[in-house]
């Protein structure tokens, strides 16, 4: 998930409520500190069409840092006392910057810049090759390009991207420049509150809601009978504090599908401590639950494969509360 959660329009594509973006109005290309070195920048995803996405479609591109970066990083990581040690979820010690440019066929008019920040990534999959359930488990998977970029260009053109990234100790590193061009899309964008406040729009038609509550991922014995063998299916928030097994997801998937297929275009979910939730046992430091954070991006990819939108619950109550069984 982002360090910086400044850019949630650009990041939660599918979800029916969206938080404001901030875009840089900055009218030039910002130059690299003199000392800057050169930082590798690839195409993530779509894998199938890299250098090219649709309007209102979201990209993601990725950076190899340095090896001394990644070494400090491993250190905070596994709470090493070294005092290079840098947080890779905190700004103040890692700030991965962004910009993003439309190029303009006239070079005497220079388009504003956009601007988006970096994140800490780890590639997960879910490993249900145990003979017993209750030891399928999240199998994290070892990427050379650990900080990522989002973008979700709302105008059609070719754009060109380079990011920026400076440490607390004074480094600083700069990506290469790379192009890309945005093409028409059927997408319609964004789902807004209309003009009268009463109902919501999505580009010039009426979007109207049809759903019900899937309230967050869990393993529903009546759903598959397979979570009859799973400790605590359907009783994960009850279950030791401990965050649920990854069958508990696909099932979640399922109940996805199924609700599609029954003619719903849309699902309120909840960001739940035993499965979703990522900045909980440690403040600042999500080390132990970016694979719930991967979950998190595998049913957003999901719900816009199935043309769903999400009614999205950003916190439940817990926190709120005078005392709570977290």
């Amino acid at each position: 998930l982002p360090s910086k959660f400044k850019d949630m329009k650009t990041y939660w594509m599918p979800i029916l409520f969206i938080l404001p973006t901030i875009s840089s109005t900055s009218q030039t290309t910002p130059l690299p500190d003199p000392g800057a070195r050169a930082m590798e920048l690839v195409w993530f995803w779509p894998e199938a069409t890299p250098g090219s996405i649709g309007r209102m479609e979201p990209f993601e591109i990725g950076f190899r840092i340095p090896a001394s970066i990644e070494r400090n990083i491993e250190a905070y990581l596994k709470e090493r006392p070294v005092p290079r040690a840098l947080n890779p979820f905190d700004p103040e010690d890692i700030d991965i910057t962004a910009y993003f440019q439309e190029v303009n066929k006239n070079p005497e008019i220079i388009t504003p810049l956009e601007t988006r920040y970096g994140f800490f990534y780890e590639e997960f999959s879910r490993n249900l090759t145990a003979a017993d359930p209750n030891d399928w488990h999240h199998e994290k998977h070892p990427t050379l390009f650990p900080i990522r970029v989002r973008y979700t260009p709302e105008k059609e053109g070719n754009y060109k991207c380079w990011a920026v990234m400076k440490t607390k100790d004074g480094d600083s590193f700069t990506t290469d420049t790379l192009s890309f061009k945005v093409n028409k899309s059927s997408n319609p964008g964004y789902v807004k509150v209309g003009k009268s406040k009463r109902f919501f729009v999505q580009d010039s038609s009426t979007f109207f809601p049809v759903g019900q509550n899937l309230p967050w991922p869990a393993c529903h014995k009546l759903f598959d009978p397979l979570c009859e063998q799973i400790k605590c299916a359907g009783s994960e928030s009850w279950c030791g504090n401990k965050t649920m097994g990854p069958y508990g997801y696909e099932v979640y998937h399922k109940e996805m599908a199924a609700l599609k297929y029954s003619g719903a275009n849309y699902f309120r979910m909840l960001v739940a401590p035993w499965n979703l939730e990522i900045e909980f046992e440690k403040l600042n430091n999500y080390a132990d639950r970016l694979n719930c954070a991967w979950e998190m991006d595998q049913i957003l990819k999901h719900a816009a494969e199935l043309d769903l939108y999400i009614h999205f619950n950003l916190q439940v109550h817990y926190p709120w509360e005078a005392q709570s069984i977290y």
